[in-house]
């Protein structure tokens, strides 16, 4: 019998923005992964890894687009048998799914991470034989209300960099130090940087 799971996935960028994915338990987490990309409207170029989490979402078992453990140096049999990870492709739904209402973390782009959280929040029967899966089930907001703040933000940072390389603007050292005293840690400061 097939079982349908629906997951609601949050994001942390806007808390408007809702989407329910449901996909079959007979089908694998790069399945997945795919129906995320489409859903959070992503490019699909970069990295992801799916987590399992307990209930405060803490990461617990791994499952990634390719096995990054296969030819590490220095790693035997036995080290890789300890790590908790698993390849997407290789890994159906239904054998990891337990908790009723599991949590999961999708973190996709490792370089710019991007983190969505999803809950399993209905388990239900495939009855409904015209439906193909896995599929958006329901959507509201956009990733992008935020975006466009950090693009104003990211364009003024820009127009002050571009100032720097504009001999006119400062008219001696003593306007270069100014500048860079007041806006260094705002250029500069990736730890608050989203």
């Amino acid at each position: 019998m097939s079982y349908i799971y629906r997951f609601r996935v949050l994001s942390d960028e806007n808390e408007e923005f809702i989407r329910d994915i449901e996909i079959r338990n007979d089908q694998n987490f790069f399945d997945l992964h795919c129906i995320l990309v489409e859903a959070l409207g992503l490019s699909g170029e970069e990295l992801a890894s799916i987590f399992f989490t307990n209930s405060q979402w803490e990461k617990q078992k791994e499952f990634t687009i390719m096995d990054m453990m296969q030819d590490l140096p220095g790693m035997d049999a036995l080290d890789k048998a300890d790590i908790s990870v698993h390849v997407m492709e290789e890994e159906l739904i239904k054998d990891h799914i337990e908790d009723p209402h599991q949590r999961l973390i999708y973190e996709y782009d490792f370089l710019n991470p991007k983190l969505f959280f999803l809950e399993l929040t209905d388990l239900s029967q495939a009855h409904h034989r015209g439906l193909v899966y896995p599929r958006i089930s329901y959507s509201q907001g956009s990733l992008k209300q935020n975006t466009d703040r950090d693009d104003d933000q990211s364009a003024d940072r820009i127009q002050e960099i571009e100032n720097l390389r504009n001999p006119e603007i400062f008219t001696d050292i003593q306007d270069i130090d100014d500048f860079l005293s007041n806006h260094y840690d705002d250029l500069f400061d990736l730890d608050n940087q989203s």
